[in-house]
């Protein structure tokens, strides 16, 4: 799970600053297949580059390492109960707002940003014209259809984009 969590960590850092496996490589002076089997969990660095590796993506080897993870998937959760807590009161302004401030909290969180379409959908026209809501939700799912590999994600995002 480690090797794992490090990989996705490092691909997401490596995409983020929009380098090739080849460039990386390059800059850290290891081959290509070195990061391939780094991303791919097939390897793990060795511990002493860890800290250069943090170094040259600007993050703690906590947060390479996912230290924080755990602790951010636990919130995300609690934002997802909160959201269908809303739901289920039909507070559907309140549910968008929730759901915007949890992805300005985890940007990074395509689950969350399915949440916010999908709440968008529900809210139709409580916050803004039907039509604004709907360009907006199909925006994202558009948006995480064309970067998520998460197969379970994707084929719900699909469902959305259908209802939508």
């Amino acid at each position: 799970m480690y090797q794992n969590l490090l990989g996705e960590k490092l691909r997401t850092l490596r995409k983020r600053n929009d380098l090739t496996q080849e460039q990386l490589a390059e800059r850290l002076g290891v081959s290509f297949q070195t990061i391939s089997k780094w991303e791919n969990g097939a390897s793990a660095p060795d511990i002493t580059m860890l800290p250069a590796l943090a170094h040259f993506f600007g993050v703690t080897t906590d947060e390479l390492l996912g230290v924080d993870s755990l602790r951010a998937d636990e919130k995300i959760e609690e934002y997802r109960k909160q959201i269908y807590a809303l739901y289920d009161k039909w507070k559907l302004a309140d549910m968008v707002t929730l759901c915007r401030n949890a992805c300005a909290e985890f940007p990074g969180s395509d689950r969350l940003r399915y949440q916010l379409a999908w709440a968008l959908g529900q809210a139709q026209h409580v916050i803004r014209t039907k039509e604004e809501n709907l360009t907006e939700a199909i925006h994202i799912c558009e948006s995480i259809l064309e970067t998520s590999k998460d197969t379970s994600l994707r084929l719900t995002v699909t469902a959305q984009l259908v209802y939508l």
